[in-house]
């Protein structure tokens, strides 16, 4: 097709501690696989464990800036979704982007970049996450916290899942009062088909 990278994930189902041994396990996999992909680190992994990843492959982009990477892709994700909301907010909800309101489920790698840039345009956000400190800082940027059994309920806009996937299912979708789905999380819907 004529692309030189594309990106991809790879999934590890381990039955054991995630340690050094393990995720150069996890290097060896891709060199093998040489330039059929590059990875990045995502759920359950961070820069250090791309950091052992990468002594064993040169196939994976999540490495510090320092270290010549990509850094977290969490950032670029947050920057990539807050363009679309905008062309959202301006296309379907027929208003701009600081007059639209947000719940964003969990505030990690992702929500988190996209809590912020959302406040700094002037969004009224709403969040939430599992981790007490990770709400806590969000608060102190101006995001109202809510339960995380209380999220996807909000009276918003746009509802973002930036979570583990499969949250938005046929019992949910009846007790949703937003108007948009924008997703940061891989795969928000339980089933594709439904």
């Amino acid at each position: 097709m004529g692309v030189e990278e594309g990106g991809a994930k790879v999934v590890v189902l381990a039955n054991q501690q995630k340690n050094a041994p393990l995720l150069h396990s996890i290097g060896d996999f891709i060199q093998v696989h040489k330039w059929l992909f590059k990875t990045a680190v995502d759920l359950g992994f961070n820069l250090k464990d791309a950091e052992h990843i990468a002594a064993k492959t040169d196939f994976v982009d999540s490495l510090s800036h320092v270290k010549k990477g990509l850094g977290s892709t969490g950032e670029n994700t947050a920057e990539g979704m807050t363009h679309g909301l905008a062309v959202i907010c301006k296309e379907i909800l027929k208003k701009p982007i600081q007059e639209c309101s947000v719940a964003i489920q969990e505030l990690g790698a992702v929500g988190m970049p996209l809590a912020e840039r959302l406040v700094k345009r002037g969004c009224r956000v709403v969040g939430a996450d599992l981790l007490k400190s990770n709400g806590e800082k969000a608060r102190m940027l101006g995001v109202k916290i809510v339960s995380p059994q209380k999220i996807l309920f909000q009276k918003v806009d746009i509802l973002s899942p930036c979570a583990r996937g499969a949250v938005i299912n046929c019992r949910i979708i009846p007790k949703l009062q937003c108007k948009v789905i924008v997703g940061g999380a891989n795969n928000p819907l339980e089933n594709e088909n439904q």
